[in-house]
């Protein structure tokens, strides 16, 4: 009943997207060029042949898409590959690093009727397939009704999303009988897949799609350019960092500092809109602040590189040693749950993290016991190791071999995912 209510109101919506749209290009979240796009307009020519949709809720799932596209692409050399995303930000990014070829980027239609059909009727895609648990009921119908075969591909389901759809399990069943197969990332997450509803003959544990990713790209001239700006300077990144945890990163620079003059944090923040409220924080403890965003590189009197930019991911992992991945340390009154690490140790990185990682549970507790990463409880234990590391080369070996390792078991479940997708087109 939930689900045809849905359905039924679904039918006078789109008004509501195209005010709430215009709203959220005024506080610059939405591409105003493009956020059309959404409201079912088509920007782009549909190229011949057939075109095999996958989808993507922002840019970490979508590189994850990228190396096995390529190969999936070899498999096909005759099909078209269209990406969707739904946030601004992983679209600037990808337009940055570049697509594959015969890969095309559309922003997803909002979940109206006719923004769905007007998407569907353009595209007509012989493949839909939605990664990690991103599920939008009338695209998903809509799909259905055109007998387009749908694959729910690299599906993780963390404790938040499936507390929320355990209270509707009655409306997600019938959401998730919409796809044709399903491929998750762990365990886990094929028990709560199934608990919710999906056939269990059906589910298949794969594993995640970002271990055996092809290594971020490289942004050469940048990079160069940064690298001289740095000199001999010994540099440690903090990445995908929440805003709350700040204090205490900027406090574990001041102590790494104290032993190792000159040194330079970059920190990239998972939110760049945060870059005015991480600036006062540095300037609290008299930290001299540059942005990314201003087109300056850093000088001999910076402390902080804020890297508040889009598709630059690949460039700060190739210009240090070791990477902290935030979301992760222990904050009074919040909650943090972790974040990917494949994309840092897929390109020889040292991986530091706090011991709040919920969300990648499976994934941090398999790095820990296997030696490829290091837990770190607090400000002060993350600047010793940090010295330890910089200090230090052959610190970092073990963990670096350990890392690699799991990198190349990792591909096993491209080519899985792979082989499963052009076995369900061929059909």
């Amino acid at each position: 009943m939930i689900l045809k209510i849905y359905l039924f109101l679904s039918n006078f919506t789109l008004p509501i997207w195209w005010i709430f749209l215009r709203y959220r290009i005024k506080k610059g979240k939405e591409d105003p060029n493009r956020f059309v796009e959404k409201l079912g307009f088509i920007t782009r020519k549909r190229p011949e042949g057939k075109i095999l949709w996958f989808h993507a809720l922002s840019l970490g799932e979508s590189l994850a898409l990228m190396t096995m596209l390529e190969r999936l692409g070899k498999a096909l050399p005759n099909a078209h590959f269209l990406i969707t995303t739904s946030t601004y930000s992983s679209a600037k990014a990808l337009e940055k690093i570049g697509l594959p070829p015969r890969v095309i980027h559309q922003y997803l239609p909002v979940d109206a009727r006719q923004s769905v059909n007007s998407f569907l009727k353009h595209w007509k895609p012989s493949l839909a397939a939605v990664t990690e648990f991103d599920l939008w009921p009338r695209a998903l119908t809509e799909v259905r009704k055109r007998n387009i075969p749908s694959i729910l591909i690299n599906c993780r389901i963390t404790d938040r999303s499936f507390k929320k759809h355990w209270k509707n399990t009655n409306f997600i069943s019938l959401v998730l009988a919409l796809f044709d197969q399903y491929l998750t990332q762990e365990k886990t997450s094929r028990e709560r897949l199934i608990a919710l509803g999906a056939p269990a003959h059906l589910v298949q544990e794969i594993g995640p799609l970002k271990i055996g990713a092809d290594p971020l790209p490289d942004l050469r001239v940048e990079r160069i350019a940064f690298t001289k700006a740095l000199g001999k300077r010994k540099i440690w990144l903090a990445a995908s960092t929440h805003l709350l945890e700040t204090p205490m990163l900027f406090d574990t620079h001041l102590l790494v500092c104290k032993k190792i003059n000159g040194s330079l944090l970059v920190l990239i923040p998972r939110n760049i809109n945060d870059s005015a409220q991480l600036q006062t924080i540095a300037k609290e403890r008299s930290l001299n602040v540059v942005l990314r965003s201003s087109g300056h590189l850093p000088n001999v009197s910076t402390d902080i590189y804020i890297a508040d930019t889009f598709g630059e991911m690949g460039l700060w992992y190739r210009v240090s040693a070791v990477t902290f991945i935030g979301h992760s340390l222990a904050v009074p009154g919040t909650i943090l749950t972790g974040k990917n690490p494949f994309e840092a140790l897929a390109l020889g990185q040292m991986v530091l993290h706090g011991k709040n990682f919920r969300n990648f549970t499976k994934i941090y507790e398999m790095l820990l016991e296997k030696r490829a990463s290091r837990a770190v409880l607090d400000s002060v234990e993350l600047a010793d190791v940090l010295c330890k590391i910089l200090n230090d080369k052959k610190f970092r070996t073990p963990y670096l071999k350990a890392a690699k390792a799991i990198i190349s078991e990792g591909d096993v479940s491209i080519k899985q995912t792979t082989k499963i997708l052009s076995e369900l087109i061929l059909e």
